[in-house]
């Protein structure tokens, strides 16, 4: 995951690997963890939801825990709530959502999905 501004500037790498979440910095500097959500706390002073994360990327809720789903008329996910967050899809590439607002209390923090993996 590339942490980046609004205007698109690069500010941090994260990845994941077994046992270690690693925060890499564009001037060689890392931070390093075993939760990803701990090292997220850490560095920029709010909990993200990495573990629901993955699913709701994909449009899913996480089938762990309990959550709402509301669609549009064509039946596409248009926001779901899922552990205190409202996920808005603003756009879809194709069938796949590309851009995602998450907001929590006075949080608020947008997903652009700019290559999806086969």
């Amino acid at each position: 995951m590339l942490l980046a501004t609004p205007l698109g500037q690069g500010v941090a790498r994260i990845t994941r690997s077994a046992g270690a979440t690693v925060l890499q910095w564009p001037d060689g500097r890392s931070e390093t963890a075993a939760d990803p959500e701990d090292l997220l706390e850490k560095v920029l002073g709010f909990r993200l939801p990495l573990a629901g994360l993955d699913y709701w990327v994909e449009g899913r809720l996480d089938p762990h825990r309990p959550g709402e789903v509301i669609r549009n008329g064509e039946g596409r996910i248009e926001r779901l709530s899922q552990d205190g967050w409202q996920v808005h899809y603003l756009a879809y590439a194709g069938a796949r959502p590309a851009r995602l607002r998450l907001r929590r209390d006075d949080i608020e923090v947008t997903l652009i999905v700019d290559r999806w993996g086969s």
